[in-house]
């Protein structure tokens, strides 16, 4: 475990906290402030379509989080992974979703509604979104940022594939933790029905850079093992007390 890489990312956040960027429309976005008021969309539409009785999952959460399983599956890390550089790969890569909102993966375009994009159009609002936020950037962070998105678009590099493997194993840790926080209200079968797509994701585990990622994935994708974490069984070792975590939802 390398304890620095959730503490930078909370710090890199902390350090945004006045930044504003003009949207579209040329309204003032408070970056910060609209991480913590954007859902992650992919359970949001999920939860709506199912009804369920969940708050939201915000962006700003789905960060942090990443931050702590980077400290977590630090010992899987390749050896030239920079704890810095990674923090700031994290606490940007989904930076642009201020401007152009949160567009969920493995998500029909049915389920996704008004959210959906196609990819080209995703990319292209994504450039454009990110060209904005540099822009407003202090000069020192905006170099860090520069760097970071850069290094994101190289999937041979290996810190970038360490760092799409925690970006795709984050969701259906955030699924496992939803029954963590919700365990005592929560309808199991309806709950998993409604969150099946994150446990048929191929890409998830086609992310993992060893076998011991790997078999932790295989166990966070099967409905029965959520199922009998629901009914008390333990949690997978390797997850630490990351799902015990306090989950930040949206207003």
């Amino acid at each position: 475990m390398h304890p620095g890489v959730a503490a930078d990312v909370a710090g890199i956040l902390a350090s945004l906290a006045n930044l504003t960027v003009l949207s579209a429309d040329h309204a003032i976005i408070r970056v910060v402030d609209r991480l913590y008021s954007l859902p992650r969309t992919g359970k949001a539409v999920r939860i709506d379509n199912w009804c369920l009785p969940l708050s939201k999952q915000s962006l700003a959460d789905h960060l942090l989080a990443l931050g702590k399983l980077a400290d977590l599956f630090w010992d899987a890390a390749p050896a030239q992974c920079d704890p810095r550089s990674l923090a700031v790969m994290i606490a940007f890569h989904d930076l642009a979703e201020v401007l152009v909102g949160d567009v969920p993966d493995f998500t029909t375009a049915d389920l996704a509604g008004a959210h959906f994009r196609t990819a080209e159009d995703k990319a292209e609002q994504e450039r454009w979104a990110n060209r904005r936020v540099l822009e407003a950037l202090p000069a020192d962070l905006r170099s860090e940022a520069e760097q970071a998105l850069t290094l994101l678009a190289d999937t041979t590099n290996e810190q970038t594939r360490f760092f799409h493997m925690l970006d795709k194993i984050e969701p259906i840790v955030a699924v496992w933790r939803y029954i963590n926080h919700h365990r005592e209200t929560l309808d199991i079968n309806v709950f998993l029905e409604a969150m099946s797509d994150f446990f048929t994701n191929p890409k998830v585990i086609g992310t993992c850079i060893n076998e011991e990622t790997r078999e932790l994935i295989t166990q966070l994708q099967s409905t029965d093992a959520a199922r009998a974490y629901f009914l008390g069984n333990k949690a997978p070792s390797m997850l630490g007390a990351i799902l015990t975590e306090p989950m930040h939802y949206i207003e």
